[in-house]
Order: C-alpha cells, then sequence, then structure tokens
C-alpha cells in the first residue's frame, strides 16, 4: 500500500524558512550543498523519528552527487537526494550505494519531479541540447520553461506518455531510448535502487498551463 504524509509547513527553496516535508512511501536543482533543515515538530515516519532534514542534489559547484558527507553526517535523520549522482541515467545510484546511507540509520527519498522534465535525465537521448526530449513527438508534452532552473520544463502531466514516463504501467513510449530497458520508469528505477520512497516537487505544475 502507498501512504502519503504531508506536514503542516510551507514547502520553498529557501534555507531560511521551515519547508513542508511530502513523502511518498513506497511499499511499507539545484543546491550545490548540502541543506539542512530542521523538522518543526518532530514526525514519525516508517517508525523513526524524523528531527533533521537534509536536501542534497548535487555535489560541490553543480558536480555530481557525493553521498560520503550524508553518510558521515550524525545530525540528518532524513535525506532526499537525486536518484542519480549527475541526473543522468549513467549517473544512477546502485542498490548497494543508497543501502550504505540507509545503513547509517536514516530514511532515504528520491526527489522525484512529477510536472516537470529535466534536459539530461534518462528520457532525454541527447542530453547536449537544452530541451528534455530530443525527439520531435515529446514536443507534444513540453511546456514552458522555469525561468528560475534553465533546463527544466513545466510538463502536460495529463498526457499518457508523461504517465508513462513517470511511473505508467505501459512501457515507454517508442521514441524514448533507454539503456536500461528492464527498469523503464521513473518510478521503477527508485523502487529497484532500493529507496524508502520519493519526494515529490512541481506538483504545483498546473499552474503553468
Amino acid at each position: 500500500p502507498l501512504s502519503m504524509v504531508y506536514s503542516q509547513t510551507r514547502l520553498t527553496r529557501q534555507v531560511q524558512a521551515l519547508p513542508q516535508i511530502m513523502v511518498l512511501l513506497v511499499g511499507m536543482s539545484t543546491f550545490f550543498t548540502c541543506l539542512v533543515y530542521p523538522a518543526g515538530d518532530s514526525v514519525s515516519l516508517s517508525g523513526k523519528v524524523v528531527r533533521y532534514w537534509a536536501f542534497h542534489l548535487q555535489g560541490a559547484d553543480g558536480g555530481p552527487l557525493d553521498l560520503i558527507p550524508l553518510q558521515t553526517d550524525t545530525q540528518v535523520d532524513l535525506a532526499v537526494i537525486d536518484y542519480s549522482r549527475d541526473a543522468s541515467e549513467q549517473g544512477e545510484f546502485s542498490s548497494a550505494e543508497i543501502q550504505s546511507l540507509k545503513d547509517t540509520g536514516k530514511i532515504v527519498l528520491a526527489y522525484m519531479p512529477m510536472g516537470a522534465a529535466d534536459a539530461g535525465r534518462f528520457y532525454d537521448q541527447n542530453p547536449h541540447d537544452t530541451s528534455p526530449f530530443s525527439a520531435t513527438e515529446g514536443e507534444t508534452i513540453v511546456g514552458p520553461e522555469n525561468p528560475s532552473f534553465p533546463g527544466t520544463f513545466f510538463v502536460r502531466f495529463w498526457f499518457s506518455e508523461w504517465q508513462s514516463i513517470v511511473f505508467g504501467d505501459e512501457p515507454l513510449p517508442g521514441w524514448v531510448g533507454t539503456a536500461k530497458p528492464g527498469r523503464d520508469h521513473y518510478l521503477e528505477r527508485i523502487v529497484g535502487a532500493g529507496f524508502d520512497g520519493t519526494y515529490l516537487d512541481d506538483i504545483d505544475g498546473y499552474q503553468q498551463f
């Protein structure tokens, strides 16, 4: 079963504000450094008390994400990270790497944008251009670019093609290539890597249409 946990504070990308935690527990960016937030009143997730949580999507100077700082941080109870060290398919974390982070006692969630697509993701066959979909068929999904995050485009999330890419029961659209056909869509990759759940972002993307 899937369960939803929703806190009382407002989601924000600003360090000085208390963020909202939205977590989709499965089966039970652009920041250059690891940002640690207090969780306000402590939250209990999967039997663990969360007092501090970290939001860590990139490494230093925008480089690949390094898990070692999180592994050695004894303050953090919950870590939100990208499922890939550099957002690409080739950089996807292995189940062993995620398990090593979970072995430190942390709940580990994968960052998952639901209403936006990023250039360079596994569904982008040409990561060297600015579009998240190199095939012309993908243009029907793509909406306006997020002015705050170049290379990130809001998507028409109600289109079946996008839903198949993110979590659908159907195979990936034929115009989307992947080196890992056994782990097609976004959520399947996250589950396969052993994450405890997902952190859903861009859920307000409908406001762009």
